[in-house]
């Protein structure tokens, strides 16, 4: 006779955990994040630093700068190189992001004491900004290597380039960190290619040579690449690459590094021993995660911060500063009532012979 019961039970165990599921989802409640107290005072120190860049610009263009940040760079400069998306330069300048960056850091188990290699372009002031705010929080060491040439509304504003903001920083006192090198940036990192210049960026040399610090100055990109992981490994080991733009060095010729995606990156498929093929998967393979500030307005929405908004919410407001919290006692009831319906189940089951064949007498 057919046992009936069994695939009722068994049905009605998964049903419940089903159920059980869709429950904790739909009552999920927002608790703040473990390292929330850390997350607002990075935000806060990075409020500290781009109003003391505000303070120094007397020409702020409120209809590309509505928050006064004075980190909005120009459509057209000497030191442009590339285009840019205005929207996402503004958002790239929320302090949140200082605090997305502590999160990250937790996430990947970066604490006091520990090292980070940073490679930054120009593109977005903001970032890094949020980036040295993170790590001034958490006592991390950042070596920090800069290329000079920006995208459009970046660090391209005369006077106001990534290197320079460092130096207005520390005038005023406020704890920044000296870059490790700098480079000119633009094509190859070598200082040409400018969106509206031809030839080589005469300002983005100056710079470079005025920056105070190592200048980087390879004849090909792939000296280039090799000069800069030197000058990490020199400084110690790290527990992650921060990629901040666009840079070539960074991202190297292999155009599948930029499917890579925007945030944290653990791993990749792009197999390739081209000498050209960049910072972010020479970290990768050797096992380094990366932090890859890219897609800004994309990693904004799925972090949690808001996409250009005015003026900027107040720290501890947004997304970013809480995670989601199912409801244990729920899953605890479901746990429990699936594991009854199991029970149930098992003991509607035909009992096993338990006989054993004994041999027969003689047969000793």
């Amino acid at each position: 006779m057919k046992n009936r019961k069994f695939p009722i039970f068994i049905a009605a165990a998964f049903l419940t955990l089903l159920a059980a599921c869709l429950l904790v989802m739909s009552t999920m409640t927002m608790v703040p994040h473990p390292r929330q107290f850390e997350m607002k005072k990075a935000a806060e120190l990075m409020i500290r630093y781009t109003a003391a860049i505000a303070e120094q610009r007397s020409d702020i263009d409120l209809t590309l700068d509505p928050n006064k940040t004075g980190l909005v760079g120009l459509e057209n400069s000497p030191l442009t190189t590339t285009t840019g998306d205005l929207i996402a330069k503004r958002t790239s300048l929320n302090p949140d992001f200082a605090a997305l960056v502590v999160r990250q850091f937790h996430e990947l188990g970066i604490a006091k004491g520990d090292r980070v290699a940073i490679g930054a372009s120009g593109s977005f002031p903001g970032i890094l900004l949020a980036v040295l705010a993170a790590c001034s929080t958490l006592d991390v060491e950042p070596v920090m290597i800069l290329s000079l040439g920006a995208s459009q509304f970046g660090a391209n504003i005369p006077g106001f380039s990534t290197v320079e903001i460092i130096k207005i920083l520390k005038a005023k006192g406020l704890p920044v960190f000296e870059p490790a090198a700098v480079s000119p940036g633009g094509e190859q990192d070598s200082g040409l290619g400018g969106l509206y210049v031809e030839g080589p960026v005469d300002d983005l040399a100056r710079l470079a040579r005025g920056a105070g610090c190592p200048v980087i100055k390879a004849p090909s990109l792939a000296a280039n690449i090799r000069t800069r992981l030197e000058l990490y490994d020199e400084r110690g080991p790290v527990k992650a690459f921060i990629n901040i733009g666009g840079a070539d060095a960074n991202f190297g010729t292999i155009s599948e590094t930029l499917t890579l995606g925007s945030g944290i990156v653990k791993n990749h498929r792009v197999k390739t021993a081209s000498p050209e093929r960049g910072l972010i998967l020479e970290f990768l393979d050797r096992g380094i995660p990366v932090i890859n500030f890219l897609n800004i307005k994309g990693l904004a929405q799925k972090s949690g911060i808001p996409l250009d908004p005015v003026p900027f919410p107040p720290p501890g407001r947004s997304e970013v500063y809480f995670v989601a919290a199912p409801s244990k006692p729920i899953a605890a009831l479901g746990l429990a009532a699936a594991a009854v319906f199991l029970a149930l189940a098992k003991l509607t089951l035909p009992r096993k012979s338990r006989t054993k064949t004994l041999p027969a007498k003689g047969q000793t």
